[in-house]
């Protein structure tokens, strides 16, 4: 990976000789003179000599100094940087447009950029938008999700999610989920959040073998 001089020299300043001298032998050569010039006079004086001898060190250590240095580099190159958002934020932006729209751009994205396809529909379908399902798709997604899973995802769930999901499952299904729910107890918010998102990758991965449609025009025009 590229970094740019400012972010080795920011990095680079405050490591010993021995780190230095490993790094910039590393570096392309333009960019390590550059950086080699700016350490100034003592920092030069002790690093030329080092590279120079061309000490052989274990591929463990150079590797280890390595990790060491990318990781700062990561961090300083954040430091420098505005990040324009992520999947989730498109994700919100795309559920706040026409539905045409969104169709259309996710149509462009799925043919020219399919792993971000990928990671957007787990972002564009949250737990909450089960509701839009039909019922037969929900009780096939029921079907698909273990009991003390589903107890957790409807932990603190608004009321017409939980509505949506107990009238679609039968009077002794239901007993075994307060029984699982009453068993458990409190759940933290990490916990209720890896169940509600198991859920949705079991509806997406419904969605994808052609089982259950997810689509929100098509989900909320299916026969209940």
């Amino acid at each position: 990976r590229e970094y740019d001089f400012a972010d080795a020299l920011a990095v680079l300043k405050s490591e010993s000789p021995h780190t230095i001298s490993v790094v910039l032998s590393c570096m392309e050569a333009v960019l390590a003179a550059a950086v080699l010039q700016a350490l100034g006079a003592e920092a030069q004086n002790a690093v030329v000599p080092l590279i120079a001898e061309g000490e052989r060190i274990p591929l463990a250590v150079a590797e280890s100094i390595a990790r060491d240095i990318e990781e700062k580099l990561r961090a300083e190159q954040k430091r420098h940087c505005f990040s324009i958002g992520d999947a989730a934020r498109a994700a919100e932006l795309l559920n706040l447009i026409d539905r045409g729209s969104e169709k259309r751009i996710l149509q462009h994205i799925e043919q020219s950029r399919p792993a971000l396809f990928e990671t957007l529909r787990h972002h564009l379908f949250a737990f909450e938008d089960i509701v839009l399902l039909s019922d037969r798709a929900v009780q096939k997604v029921l079907r698909e999700t273990e009991t003390h899973c589903l107890a957790a995802a409807l932990k603190g769930v608004a009321d017409e999610v939980r509505e949506k999901i107990l009238r679609n499952m039968s009077k002794r299904a239901i007993e075994y989920l307060n029984k699982e729910a009453e068993f458990m107890g409190a759940v933290s918010v990490k916990d209720v959040a890896a169940a509600r998102q198991d859920i949705v990758n079991i509806i997406v991965r419904l969605e994808e073998a052609g089982e259950i449609l997810i689509a929100h025009e098509e989900a909320q025009g299916e026969t209940q």
